[in-house]
């Protein structure tokens, strides 16, 4: 099949249908579920009554549900990724490497005291590691420099501040309505074509 996009009840009765007409085989991919616990509940138990679906599940440390929510939905494997085996640990540590992301003094250590670092003082989980990168000096202050214009506006950093709250809440800035009365009278004009750029850079405006 061709990604098809499922958001409601109906639509996955129908294409659980077609599959087990047809033969078919699929892969139902939800990413992060916990923050639609029903529709995924009732999609994992559709999938139980059929062998032609594969269910993965997807969620984040940010998402901030604990396990209870997989523990009520999937009795199958899980894998958690963001904890890294020595194999994955030492590819990371030559992925931060290529980007060129250590600090400075870090740059300059060896392959295996970086790996022993980021074992030690991240233990090896990929959201401590992200973390330090992110408060590490040189990256710090790319993003002042990246933010430094809409910063200095108290309007803006507002409007950024929503976006951020809107993404911790699962809700894309796609939702112009809902980002309209947030902002309130600082409103969506306040924003120069300058200032998207840069958001846009940073992953926080989606408008396609």
């Amino acid at each position: 099949r061709h990604g098809d996009f499922i958001s409601q009840k109906e639509e996955i009765d129908t294409l659980l249908k077609q599959l087990k007409d047809g033969n078919e085989k699929a892969i139902i991919f939800i990413d992060s579920y916990l923050n639609q616990l029903k529709i995924s509940q009732y999609i994992a138990n559709k999938v139980r009554e059929t062998r032609c679906v594969k269910l993965i599940l997807a969620t984040r440390a940010v998402d901030g549900h604990g396990d209870e929510g997989c523990k009520s939905i999937s009795e199958d494997s899980s894998v958690e990724i963001g904890q890294l085996s020595d194999l994955d640990l030492g590819i990371f540590v030559q992925i931060i490497s290529h980007l060129g992301l250590w600090s400075r003094s870090l740059s300059e250590r060896s392959f295996k005291e970086q790996k022993k670092y980021l074992q030690k003082n991240c233990n090896a989980q990929m959201l401590l590691i992200l973390l330090d990168i992110f408060n590490s000096e040189h990256i710090y202050n790319e993003l002042v420099k990246s933010l430094n214009n809409v910063l200095n506006d108290k309007k803006i950093k507002k409007i950024l501040f929503v976006i951020c709250f809107l993404h911790v809440a699962n809700i894309t800035s796609k939702d112009i309505a809902l980002f309209s009365y947030l902002l309130g009278d600082d409103g969506l004009g306040n924003l120069k074509s300058q200032h998207i750029k840069q958001l846009r850079a940073l992953n926080l405006w989606i408008d396609d």
